[in-house]
């Protein structure tokens, strides 16, 4: 039986509440001119958005208390070199995140957001690659965050196009 970790657990919980703030923060603040873009005509209701990032900082946070919690089962050699490798690759989901809501919405520059999405997307690929070994469930709770990037590269891509 897994032991539970408190330590990764909290740790997550504060990286995705951290996230989710300044994410929100950035979509406020530029809110007014990301407004005036011409928006494509298959681009969902603005209440949308909040629900399904909702479920993704949820969904993120077990993934990554999950995959930290059972790697510290397997912290020897490869497994070790592995726990850091992921650290880093959360982190730099994180840090995407935050930079595509900068682009978007304080920015207002649509194709500086496809070319974050176009990175992210690759990040969250790799997340799931190197947390699959460890935790498969991990892996699995990150497939609705990469099915929302590629919506949301095509709206990103819409949008650059239309403006």
């Amino acid at each position: 039986m897994k032991k539970f970790r408190a330590f990764p657990t909290v740790v997550s919980l504060l990286a995705t509440l951290v996230t989710a703030g300044l994410a929100t923060a950035m979509n406020i603040l530029g809110r007014e001119g990301f407004n005036a873009l011409i928006k494509p005509s298959f681009q969902p209701p603005d209440i949308v958005f909040p629900i399904v990032w909702g479920v993704i900082y949820i969904l993120t946070f077990f993934s990554a208390a999950l995959y930290f919690s059972a790697a510290g089962d397997k912290t020897a050699g490869d497994g070790a070199r592995n726990t850091g490798r992921v650290t880093a690759l959360y982190i730099t989901m994180a840090v995407l995140h935050i930079l595509w809501s900068l682009a978007v919405f304080v920015l207002v520059s649509p194709p500086a957001g496809v070319a974050i999405i176009l990175a992210y997307i690759a990040v969250v690929v790799l997340t799931m690659r190197s947390t699959a070994a460890v935790s498969g469930l991990s892996c699995l709770l990150l497939a609705p965050q990469l099915v929302w990037l590629l919506f949301a590269l095509v709206l990103n891509y819409a949008l650059a196009m239309l403006n």
